[in-house]
């Protein structure tokens, strides 16, 4: 978790870990209940309803969402039984890797740039890609489980492409994961 400052830098990196007894999303909405923000986690449904607008209309918490979690999932797809589409889903994946690769260590103003210029366009298509192939999927074969966790149509969540500030994963930087959020 980081704590951004007004200036948008990281002031603080911190991770939180809360125990409660099970899954119930009550849990996790008591425990954030008086906070917003950037929230990045993983796709826990418990998480759903803080970035659901409130009465005002407005979300307390945009979502910024980890894509380890969906690679993983297209991961054990393929090795499974080798679906092209997990094959493709893997290699749009990489390349948005490989952008994150090359603009590591870079100063945010630079990070943000290659994002909104190389990053921003690859998450577009994706997400036009993955929404045609879900109607291929049959919902209840395995590979068609692991994907509710792809955002709805038209979900507009935080995003790396918005900010240099945000991290990509969920996981420790020496993980091969990825997380990009739009």
């Amino acid at each position: 978790m980081s704590a951004i400052n007004a200036r948008g830098r990281a002031a603080l990196r911190l991770a939180v870990y809360y125990f409660a007894p099970d899954w119930k999303e009550d849990h996790v909405l008591r425990h954030l209940r008086q906070t917003s923000g950037i929230l990045q986690a993983d796709g826990y449904k418990g998480y759903v309803k803080l970035y659901e607008p409130g009465a005002d209309g407005t979300s307390r918490f945009r979502e910024a969402a980890c894509w380890a979690h969906w690679r993983r999932d297209f991961h054990d797809i393929w090795t499974s039984n080798k679906s092209e589409i997990a094959r493709e889903a893997l290699d749009r994946i990489g390349a948005l890797y490989d952008i994150e690769h090359g603009i590591a260590g870079q100063p945010a103003d630079t990070r943000l740039a290659a994002r909104q210029k190389h990053s921003k366009p690859k998450i577009g298509a994706f997400s036009v890609w993955i929404e045609t192939q879900l109607t291929r999927i049959p919902g209840k074969s395995e590979f068609g489980k692991s994907l509710p966790l792809w955002p709805e149509p038209g979900h507009h969540s935080a995003c790396s492409s918005k900010t240099a500030a945000s991290p990509w994963t969920t996981m420790p930087p020496a993980s091969p994961a990825l997380a990009i959020c739009w």
